[in-house]
């Protein structure tokens, strides 16, 4: 994603929470569906909000379920407002129904299909990606741009968004790619170039 498009992100979000004054998780994570934001990239969006000091944190902090993998949990708070407006100023709270009144994520996990990674191998590229997400477990997001260009990979962001959506992978704001246990375990095929070295 460009800094360019994740600043217009940036900006929706700030102009939604405006709107509100103040809204849940459940509410931005609604939101954030409705725009095809992923978990992920929500909670990148959240923070850098609270980094620039346009909203505050209300509530605890907390991990949902569609943040919390075994390699990487994620906290987001409760709730964000808009610096400065005191309790009374704020508007209503959008209204979002919960089954059996308990608080739910809005954005299922994704379920990865045997189907949809037997497709995924079928792209030479991403099979490689994969491969050497395989041999790279946790990578910094320069380096993996990097290697993946000097492997020949025609366009690793396209290749490293598809994994992020289907939460093969993770992000982490420092910068940081961790597998899921839903990445494909699979092997990088030996070429003659490994036996001779």
């Amino acid at each position: 994603m460009s800094d360019d498009m994740f600043n217009k992100l940036v900006v929706k979000a700030k102009e939604f929470i405006e709107k509100h004054g103040t809204v849940t998780y459940d509410e931005m994570a609604k939101w954030a569906n409705t725009e095809n934001i992923s978990a992920i990239t929500l909670s990148v969006i959240i923070e850098e909000l609270l980094s620039r000091g346009v909203v505050e944190a209300e509530g605890e902090f907390f991990t949902p379920p569609e943040l919390s993998f075994p390699l990487f949990k994620k906290s987001v708070p409760k709730a964000l407002r808009v610096k400065g407006l005191k309790p009374s100023e704020l508007k209503p709270p959008v209204d979002v129904t919960h089954s059996e009144g308990v608080g739910v994520s809005v954005q299922p996990s994704i379920e990865v299909s045997k189907v949809e990674v037997d497709e995924l191998l079928k792209d030479p590229e991403m099979r490689r990606v994969i491969e050497y997400l395989n041999e790279n477990w946790s990578v910094g997001d320069l380096r993996i741009m990097g290697d993946l260009e000097k492997m020949g990979i025609q366009n690793p962001r396209r290749l490293i968004r598809k994994l992020l959506d289907l939460e093969l992978i993770t992000y982490h704001p420092n910068g940081v790619f961790d597998i899921t246990d839903k990445l494909p375990r699979i092997r990088r095929r030996k070429t003659l170039a490994d036996f001779l070295i």
